[in-house]
């Protein structure tokens, strides 16, 4: 939590630039460290078989992600049009 990045950040970085490469389009990196913990927390209640339960943590993690890179976008395309 204190910033920095370990080897498996620099295999990663290696990998986004092989498939920037590829595919033409930018990878964009997500700090995801927190999501797990928020998603048990939205969780708690659940009643299932702990596999079960964590299928569903990592979906909801995932969602998590998304959303908030979807509301990055949207604040910076709202900041966008506010200083135009």
């Amino acid at each position: 939590m204190d910033g920095s990045e370990g080897r498996r950040a620099d295999i990663t970085r290696e990998f986004s630039l092989w498939l920037e490469k590829v595919t033409g389009k930018k990878v964009i990196f997500w700090d995801e460290r927190l999501t797990t913990q928020q998603a048990q927390r939205k969780m708690e209640a659940f009643k299932g078989s702990p596999k079960e339960k964590k299928q569903k943590e990592d979906q909801l993690a995932a969602v998590i992600i998304l959303e908030a890179y979807l509301d990055k976008k949207r604040h910076d395309a709202d900041n966008t049009q506010e200083n135009s």
